[in-house]
């Protein structure tokens, strides 16, 4: 479940690769303008385990758990 008040991450690439692990297979595509919610992040790594907020363009449903690239969000 996603907290109530914080904030959500939009994806700022054209297809962002929304993978079941860092670096691991490709689960599906997030497109410009799908929100996340940042779940984990760790210092110096630029992966971020997310959560989905709403369906997202290519049909990935709401709170589904996968990990991005953090360079292509932004608030």
């Amino acid at each position: 479940m996603i907290p109530k008040g914080l904030k959500t991450h939009k994806v700022t690439a054209s297809a962002l690769r929304f993978r079941a692990a860092p670096n691991g297979r490709v689960k599906a595509l997030l497109f410009r303008g799908d929100r996340v919610f940042i779940r984990e992040s760790y210092v110096g790594s630029p992966w971020v385990k997310v959560v989905v907020v709403g369906k997202s363009r290519s049909g990935i449903p709401h709170e589904t758990r996968g990990w991005v690239y953090r360079a292509y969000l932004k608030r």
